[in-house]
């Protein structure tokens, strides 16, 4: 049985709010949920109920996951390493989604890839990286990345965004667990974007590489980015990947959201007050 996981706390109430109406509404006959809710707004868990949601019990993150130095408020980039215990067993593909995002459409074609269905991170400034561009040099970290038969990843499309992702069951193995913990041990001193940062690496030790599928996870930087070449109808997901999210004034002001952005928070606006 396929499956879709959220995890958010009361901090995002009004991102997952809109999420999860978004997809009720653009996804109908999507697969069940399984939610990390770690928050206690009664209006959030009749929400969940009223979708039909597994509301899963707490557990802590993988232990590897202390060396991730994740943004403050951000705990839940460690719980997704969760996804490869056993306690996912009886699943099918799992797609994680985060929950700044607003679900456009079905999702047919993440949930029905045969190998982890990521969707390139596509940021131009050169800063925005897998690896902290202060290590560019760096002799110990070069020959990690040798003796993993990696060059350095240094690519626009190298780094995956880590806010949609399907995980066939084939991928969620304990070994696949142990590359994850060996490889976080390996380099996070020199990780820029903490767990976005070790699975990008994840994927390019297997020879795999992030999709430009940009209409599956089409991040609000891509609203003023020619070179992504989606269209509003056909997107997806949009993924409010900035920390300018819509409901803000910042969002407003941001020139990186295009003419368009008061249209684009009015529209988040609908799915956040939506009724159950």
């Amino acid at each position: 049985m396929t499956a879709i996981y959220l995890c958010f706390d009361d901090g995002a109430l009004a991102l997952a709010r809109a999420c999860l109406n978004s997809l009720a509404c653009n996804a109908p006959g999507h697969p069940p949920l399984l939610v990390d809710y770690r928050g206690r707004d009664a209006g959030m868990l009749r929400l969940l109920a009223a979708r039909g949601a597994t509301c899963l019990p707490p557990a802590a993150p993988p232990e590897f996951t202390a060396h991730l130095r994740v943004s403050r408020g951000r705990d839940c980039a460690r719980h997704r390493f969760g996804l490869w215990r056993r306690a996912f067993d009886g699943y099918g593909t799992i797609l994680h989604l985060d929950a700044d995002m607003l679900v456009l459409g079905p999702l047919d074609r993440p949930l029905a890839a045969e190998t982890p269905f990521f969707v390139a991170n596509h940021e131009a400034d050169p800063a925005v990286r897998i690896l902290a561009p202060q290590f560019r040099d760096d002799a110990v970290l070069n020959t990690l990345l040798a003796e993993d038969g990696l060059a350095y990843p240094d690519g626009p499309d190298d780094m995956a965004n880590a806010g949609l992702f399907a995980l066939p069951p084939a991928w969620r193995s304990r070994a696949h667990l142990a590359l994850l913990a060996r490889l976080a041990q390996r380099y996070a001193p020199y990780l820029a974007y903490a767990d976005q940062s070790l699975l990008s690496l994840w994927l390019l030790v297997q020879g795999l590489r992030p999709s430009g599928a940009f209409a599956y996870n089409f991040q609000t930087p891509f609203l003023t980015d020619p070179t992504v070449g989606v269209g509003w109808g056909d997107i997806r997901v949009l993924h409010f990947s900035s920390p300018r999210k819509p409901d803000t004034g910042a969002f407003a002001r941001w020139d990186r959201a295009g003419p368009d952005r008061a249209r684009i928070a009015a529209l988040f606006c609908r799915y956040r007050d939506m009724e159950p």
